[in-house]
Parts: C-alpha cells; sequence; structure tokens
C-alpha cells in the first residue's frame, strides 16, 4: 500500500488529539486498516483467546463512509519505551468504560505508527515491552500481547 501525503496527514492530524478509528481495528500509518470485531475472538484453549483480522481496508474508504469515524482517546501516563528504536508504546481508555487502546509513537516525531482500538477491552493500565511482543494489561485482569513491530494478531489470556 502506497502512502500518500493526504492519508499521512489526515491520520497524524487526528493523532495530535489522540484520536483513533471508533472501531475495532488496527490503524497503521500507511492507512491500511485491520478490522477486529469482537465477534472474531477463537478460543485456542481456555485460558487464551486469539484476536483475527477479517477484514483489511485503508482510512480513506472508511473516511468515505464515516467521516465522523474518529473518537478521542485518553493516554495513561504509563508508557513503555522499545530500546531498539526508542519508540513509545501508550495505552488507556476510549470514552465509553468498556473501550481501550495501545498505540505505537515514533518518539522523534510523535507521530503514529499504529494504533489499536477496541470497544470491548476495557481500558489498558499500563504496558511493557519483551522481545518483539507488546503485553498490555487490561482493568479487567487480561493480558493482551500484540505484536511490537506488526500487530497483525493479538493474543489474550484470561
Amino acid at each position: 500500500m502506497q502512502i500518500t501525503q493526504n492519508t499521512e496527514s489526515l491520520i497524524q492530524e487526528h493523532w495530535k488529539n489522540y484520536e483513533l478509528l471508533q472501531m475495532d481495528a488496527i490503524l497503521f500509518d500507511s492507512g491500511k486498516v485491520l478490522v477486529l470485531p469482537a465477534g472474531n475472538l477463537v478460543a485456542e484453549t481456555k485460558k487464551e483467546l486469539t484476536l483475527v483480522p477479517i477484514e483489511e481496508t485503508t482510512v480513506e474508504k472508511i473516511v468515505e463512509k464515516d467521516p465522523d469515524c474518529w473518537i478521542e482517546t485518553v493516554p495513561y501516563t504509563t508508557y513503555a519505551v522499545d530500546k531498539a528504536s526508542g519508540d513509545h508504546i501508550l495505552c488507556g481508555e476510549g470514552v465509553m468504560g468498556n473501550e481501550g487502546f495501545v498505540a505505537r509513537v515514533d518518539a522523534t516525531h510523535k507521530t503514529l505508527v499504529w494504533g489499536m482500538f477496541l470497544t470491548f477491552s476495557n481500558p489498558f493500565e499500563r504496558v511493557e515491552i519483551d522481545g518483539d511482543t507488546v503485553w498490555a494489561f487490561s482493568t479487567h485482569g487480561h493480558k493482551w500481547a500484540i505484536g511490537l513491530d506488526y500487530p497483525g494478531s493479538v493474543k489474550i489470556e484470561l
């Protein structure tokens, strides 16, 4: 997917206000969006679930259908730092008590690299990095394993 200046500007302008797409999805700075509906949880064991993307689309297509598709998020003061890149991993909540988000932010430019917003996770209260995995801890007591460089599928430890 070729990133355009307009796509990048749109995403980063919204991120300046800590806004992400108001849908269960991962938004990339390239404009790619992986849709992650709550109904797509796949039980691997009784204690672990995998959240699998069911659709790949673009931010342009989403905004075209719904220009008001953005939602403000509230980052918590705790964050993790990737030692290799210096990038920050932020976490927090949406405007409703059931929403949470995790985002990777370029440390130099403070721009969004990727952001995952979920309507069913509850807020994420802290994050840690272990190798190439981001561990996000929800207020519901679940641990979420998210790929640091490419968060394509997400594992949830119950």
